[in-house]
């Protein structure tokens, strides 16, 4: 992904549809209509139903793919918190991140699925004890790999850059670049139609951002990308070109799959086709009249609102 962002840089087309130019905002009469980035970025219905369903106050069931994913998610955010922790508070001579990530693994481990157990308590009820069981281990031996990878890549990163330096700072700001990281931090974008905070996954070099993704690949996860770009523009009035898809697989191996991550420039394309969904979403939202589901059930697996739905079909 570095070797990718160096190479764009260069090649980045111009891009005049910012988060921060009014040209992005909704329509007159859309404007105060907020829906959750989530919702808004989720184009597997071509009804957009889901929209009509959340605003009158239907809730998505939780299921354990949408509780493993959250798992996940949280997982990268603690072993990235606490790398920039341990980097920060460490001076050049004592640095020692891959023991020191080594020492925190419990605690890392424990945190993600701790932030996530009343969601747990939900999905329980989904499955017999056996199955369940099964399930836990299977994300555990799945967490465990990710932290392994995440610290010996880390630990890669910071020694060789620890070997060019020679009686500096750990602030010097050529290891710095190592980690020009950050997560968790969030951004209010109501102007674009956007439900405050909106949260991205992580932030790289502050003109590239991040989603993680778990799960079979689905081409609106660049919408995501798209509305997180905006979302910081409209709030900091910087430009972000660039986004980074990191889409996770745990098969029979020892690391993590990347295969499908991408490296995307969020170029007024992406951009304006992304904000005509927005309006179709927002729209829905506003006038509260129940648009129908699909045709097909076929179009909707996937949806967290299959059942309700399909219910007649089942």
């Amino acid at each position: 992904m570095t070797n990718q962002y160096k190479s764009t840089k260069d090649h980045i087309p111009s891009i005049k549809l910012r988060g921060y130019e009014r040209v992005g905002y909704p329509a007159p009469e859309l404007f105060g209509v907020r829906l959750p980035v989530n919702l808004l970025t989720f184009n597997l219905c071509k009804t957009q139903r889901d929209v009509f369903l959340h605003v009158t106050g239907h809730s998505m069931p939780e299921t354990w793919e949408r509780y493993y994913g959250r798992v996940i998610h949280t997982l990268y955010q603690e072993i990235l918190s606490n790398i920039l922790k341990i980097v920060g508070a460490n001076s050049i001579g004592s640095l020692d991140l891959g023991s020191s990530l080594t020492n925190l693994r419990n605690t890392i481990l424990a945190s993600s699925l701790r932030k996530h157990r009343d969601v747990l308590k939900k999905v329980k009820a989904l499955f017999e004890s056996s199955e369940l069981e099964t399930l836990q281990a299977k994300l555990k031996s799945d967490m465990e790999k990710i932290f392994c990878y995440e610290k010996g890549l880390s630990s890669a990163l910071v020694n060789f850059e620890l070997s060019s330096l020679y009686n500096q700072s750990s602030g010097n700001p050529l290891f710095q670049k190592t980690f020009a990281l950050s997560a968790g931090e969030s951004y209010n974008a109501h102007v674009l139609g956007f439900t405050n905070p909106v949260t991205p996954d992580f932030r790289y070099k502050n003109d590239v951002v991040g989603d993680i993704k778990t799960g079979p690949w689905r081409d609106y996860y660049y919408h995501t990308l798209t509305a997180y770009a905006l979302s910081i523009e409209a709030h900091t009035r910087s430009p972000v070109d660039c986004g980074i898809i990191l889409h996770v697989q745990i098969l029979d191996r020892t690391v993590p799959i990347h295969e499908l991550a991408r490296f995307e420039v969020i170029d007024d394309f992406k951009r304006k086709r992304f904000l005509m969904i927005r309006d179709e979403k927002l729209r829905v939202a506003k006038e509260k009249v129940d648009p129908g589901r699909p045709v097909s059930s076929k179009e909707c697996e996937g949806c967290g609102f299959y059942n309700h739905c399909w219910e007649d079909q089942m």
